[in-house]
C-alpha cells in the first residue's frame, strides 16, 4: 500500500505462494472502531481473500464458486445514498464464463455470493460497474461486450467487437471501462481501443495505436480523458473534443513510455473534495516499476517513479569482526550469509569512493522458509553474530547460531538439537549450527510487529508494534526474562497532533504508527519517528528524554532514516525527498553546520533523484553519513560545508560536462562533500561493517529481467 500524496510505501500485506493475485478491491466502511479500509484480493486459484490491515494477515478466504477470478469491480455508492448492510457489492469475472455478484456485510468477514448471471461462451476476463446505474458490463474470450441488469440478472445489450485474430478467433476483451456519461471503453487482444454508446450499443470511435494487447484502461475524474496501455508499454492518451455544432468526438492525442515491459495496471487517484488536488494516474508493469503521472499535465510534466526497484528485502548485519553474519528476509523465506574477512579486500586503487571487490564472496550458509502467507516483516542480528530474530504475522521467532565445536557430545558426535548449516567442509569443528530459542511467554505469538532490533553488545531485543507499543526483552536467551513496555510511545496515539494526522486520510490511519526505529551504537538510546516527529528514549530509564518536533520539510516528505553519530551525542536524519539535518541528542536542537546560519534550522537538500531509502554511518569520520536511494549513494560530512555539485559550477551557472564519465561510481566528483555516487544496479541496502569499509548490496537488473513472465514487445522501427 502506497501513499499517493507522498509516494512512499506504507505497508506490505502477506501473499500466498499457491495463489496468483489478479485484482484488488478496496472499500471504506464504518465499523465499531471507526472508519476503516477493507481489502479483497481475487486470485487465479479461485478464491477471494480478505486481508486484515491491522494485523497484516489473511482474515478469511472465500470460494468464488466459478474457478479463477480474472477481474473484480466494486459498485460505487451514488450521491445521497446511505450506507446499508448490503451497500457494497463486488462483481467478479470468473473462469467459467459467469459474472457473479458478492455482498460485503458490515462487521462480517469475507464475502457472500449474491447472484450469478447466465454463462457466456469462453471465459469472462473483465467486468466494470456503471458509475450511476445498477448496470454491469463484462467482456471475455468470445469477443463480445455484455451489458447486464444487476437487479434482474438479465442481459440488456450484447456488443460484438470487430476483427479476428491471426487464427480466425474473435479477439479477447482484456479491459473494460465505463465513463460517467455511460460511454463504454474496451481494450482487446488486437490492440484496439473502442468507444461505445452504452445505451444503444453503437460504436463511437475506434483506435489502434497499440502494437499488442490492451491490458489496462483508466480515465480522468471527469471522464474526458482515457489512458490505455498493455503489452505495448507505451501509455496512450485519448481525449473527448467538442465540435462547433455541440457534438463531441474522441481523438487520439499522444503517448509516453516510461516502462520497459508490459504494463498490467492503470489507476487514477482523485480527491473530489479538493478542487486544487493534483490528480495522479499510476501505472505498474512487469519491470517492477510504479510510475506516477499527472492527469492534467500528462504531456507537459515528467512522471516520477514511486518504486524503481523490486520489493526490498529486510536486511540486518551483525558487524562482528570475529564472525560477521548477515540475514536477509523476503516474503516467507529467511537467508543467512557469512561475510568473509574484509582484510582480504582487493583495492584497484586507493582513491576515496572507488569500488573495491571483496577477496572472497559472501557464503550462503542457510535458507529457511516460514508458513506460506506468514510474510516476514523485519529481521535483526545481534552484534556478536550469535542470535537472529525475525517477525512475521504469526509472531516472533529467534534462532541461535553457534560453533558446532561447542555442541559436540562427549563421544565426538554432534548434538541432535543443533542443526548444521555448512555442509561444504569435512571438519565438524568448523561447522556452524542453528538452534531454536524459546522466547518469554506471550512473545512468540504476538501479532502486529513492524520492527525488531537487538541492543548492541547485549542480547536484549526491542520489539515495535503497529499501535506504537515498544516492548523490550531483557535477554532473549533467558526464557524467564522480563518483558517491559514503554508506555510513553504507546500513549502518543491519544495526542491531538496524532489524531489530526490520522484524520487526513484513511491511508494514514491504516499505516503503522512508527515509521523508523533506530538503536544507538552504544546501546544507550533508541530513536523512533512518529508522523515526522522523532522521540529519543533512554534504555536505562525507559522514558522519553528528547523530542524533536516536526521541522520544516517539503510537503509530502517523511522521515526515511535515523542514525546516531559522535558516540551517541548527535543524531542525523534524512527525509524521503533528500533532505538531511543534524540534531543534538540531549537537547533536541538543530546543530549549526559550517557555512550555515546558527539561528535557523535549515534542511540541506541533496541531489538524489529518487526516493531516499535510508541512512548509514560512514566509516570516513565520526560525523559523516551515507544517504542512499535506489540508484545512488551520497556522502555527507557534517564537519565540512554542505555544498551540492550543482552549486560548485561554472560562472555561467552550468555544470562542466565530463566527456570521460562512465556509468557507475566513476561519475562522482571525488573529495567533494555531498557528492553523489551513482549505482549501475538497484541498491537495496548499505551499512558500515568495519572501520574502513562500507557494505553495499545491489540487485542486478539481469535477475529482474529473468523473473519477468514474458519478453518485451519487439517493434519494427524506421532504419532497422
Amino acid at each position: 500500500m502506497y501513499d499517493t500524496q507522498r509516494d512512499v510505501l506504507l505497508k506490505s500485506y502477506p501473499g500466498n505462494s499457491n495463489a496468483s493475485p489478479s485484482s484488488i478491491v478496496m472499500l471504506e466502511e464504518d465499523t465499531s472502531r471507526g472508519r476503516t479500509i477493507r481489502m479483497f484480493v481475487g486470485g487465479m486459484d479461485g478464491t477471494i481473500t480478505e486481508i486484515d490491515g491491522q494485523t497484516r494477515s489473511t482474515r478469511v478466504v472465500c470460494d468464488s464458486h466459478g474457478g479463477a477470478v480474472w477481474n473484480m469491480s466494486l459498485k460505487s455508492m451514488g450521491e445521497g445514498e446511505e450506507e446499508t448492510a448490503h451497500s457494497h457489492v463486488i462483481a467478479a469475472a470468473c473462469d467459467d464464463g459467469c459474472v457473479r455478484l458478492y455482498s460485503v456485510e458490515k462487521d462480517v468477514p469475507g464475502v457472500s455470493i449474491r447472484t450469478s448471471f447466465l454463462p457466456v461462451d469462453g471465459r469472462a476476463l473483465c467486468v466494470a460497474w456503471h458509475p450511476k446505474e445498477n448496470v454491469v458490463v463484462s467482456g471475455g474470450t468470445d469477443g463480445c461486450l455484455h451489458v447486464w441488469n444487476a437487479a434482474t440478472g438479465r442481459e440488456m445489450t450484447r456488443i460484438t467487437v470487430d476483427g479476428l485474430s491471426s487464427s480466425g478467433e474473435p479477439p479477447c476483451i482484456w479491459s473494460i471501462l465505463v465513463l460517467s456519461d455511460g460511454t463504454i471503453v474496451s481494450g482487446d487482444s488486437l490492440g484496439q481501443v473502442s468507444f461505445w454508446d452504452g445505451k444503444f450499443g453503437t460504436m463511437l470511435a475506434k483506435f489502434n495505436p497499440n502494437g499488442a494487447d490492451v491490458l489496462a484502461l483508466a480515465s480522468s475524474p471527469k471522464g474526458d480523458v482515457v489512458f490505455s496501455s498493455g503489452v505495448d508499454p507505451r501509455i496512450y492518451v485519448f481525449k473527448r473534443i467538442s465540435g462547433g455544432d455541440g457534438r463531441t468526438e474522441w481523438a487520439y492525442l499522444s503517448s509516453k513510455q516510461e516502462h520497459a515491459l508490459d504494463v498490467r495496471a492503470l489507476c487514477c487517484c482523485s480527491n473530489p473534495q479538493e478542487d486544487t488536488y493534483d490528480h495522479r494516474i499510476f501505472s505498474a508493469g512487469n519491470d517492477s516499476m510504479i510510475v506516477s503521472h499527472s492527469v492534467d499535465r500528462f504531456l507537459k510534466e515528467h512522471p516520477r517513479r514511486v518504486d524503481v526497484v523490486p520489493q526490498r528485502p529486510c536486511i540486518s548485519v551483525s558487524g562482528s569482526e570475529d564472525l560477521d553474519i548477515m540475514a536477509t528476509a523476503t516474503a516467507n523465506s529467511l537467508d543467512i550469509w557469512k561475510l568473509q574477512n574484509s582484510k582480504d579486500t582487493v583495492l584497484s586503487n586507493k582513491n576515496d569512493g572507488d569500488v573495491c571487490s571483496p577477496g572472497k564472496p559472501p557464503l550462503h550458509v542457510a535458507h529457511m522458509s516460514v508458513t506460506s502467507g506468514a510474510h516476514i516483516t523485519s529481521v535483526a542480528v545481534s552484534s556478536d553474530a550469535r542470535l537472529v530474530a525475525f517477525s512475521d504475522n504469526n509472531g516472533i521467532k529467534c534462532i541461535n547460531i553457534r560453533d558446532m565445536s561447542s555442541h559436540m557430545a562427549t563421544d565426538g558426535e554432534m548434538d541432535a538439537s543443533v542443526v548444521p548449516i555448512l555442509d561444504d567442509t569435512s571438519d565438524p569443528s568448523t561447522l556452524l549450527g542453528i538452534k531454536s530459542v524459546t522466547l518469554p511467554a506471550g512473545m512468540s505469538t504476538v501479532h502486529s510487529v513492524v520492527h525488531v532490533e537487538f541492543v548492541p553488545n547485549s542480547h536484549a531485543l526491542i520489539v515495535c508494534m503497529t499501535d506504537g507499543t515498544i516492548k523490550i526483552i531483557d535477554s532473549v536467551l533467558d526464557a524467564d526474562s522480563s518483558v517491559n513496555t514503554i508506555r510513553d510511545i504507546h500513549d502518543m496515539r491519544f495526542k491531538t497532533w496524532f489524531k489530526k494526522d490520522t484524520q487526513k486520510s484513511l491511508a494514514r490511519r491504516e499505516c503503522p504508527m512508527m515509521d523508523v526505529c533506530r538503536v544507538s551504537k552504544e546501546g544507550e538510546y533508541v530513536a523512533v519517528a512518529l508522523r515526522n516527529r522523532v522521540f529519543i528514549i533512554s534504555l536505562k530509564t525507559r522514558h522519553i528524554i528528547t523530542q524533536i518536533p516536526s521541522f520544516n520539510m517539503k510537503p509530502g516528505s517523511v522521515i526515511a532514516g535515523i542514525e546516531f553519530l559522535e558516540k551517541d551525542t548527535l543524531i542525523a536524519m534524512v527525509t524521503s525527498k533528500s533532505e538531511t539535518a543534524l540534531f543534538d541528542v540531549s537537547t533536541g536542537d538543530a546543530c549549526a553546520l559550517p557555512g550555515q546560519d546558527p539561528t535557523q534550522q535549515e534542511l540541506h537538500n541533496l541531489e538524489l533523484e529518487t526516493t531516499v531509502i535510508g541512512i548509514a554511518a560512514s566509516p570516513a569520520s565520526s560525523k559523516s553519513v551515507i544517504v542512499y536511494s535506489a540508484n545512488a549513494l551520497c556522502h555527507v560530512d557534517f564537519d565540512r560545508p554542505l555544498v551540492n555539485e550543482a552549486e560548485a559550477s561554472t560562472k555561467h551557472g552550468r555544470r562542466p560536462r565530463d566527456k570521460k564519465a562512465k556509468i557507475g561510481f566513476e561519475r562522482a566528483t571525488k573529495h567533494r562533500n555531498c557528492r553523489v555516487l551513482p549505482c549501475e544496479h538497484p541498491l537495496l541496502y548499505a551499512c558500515s561493517v568495519h572501520p574502513n569499509n562500507l557494505l553495499v548490496i545491489q540487485k542486478p537488473w539481469e535477475s529482474v529481467w529473468k523473473a519477468t513472465q514474458s519478453a518485451p514487445l519487439a517493434k519494427h522501427r524506421y532504419g532497422t
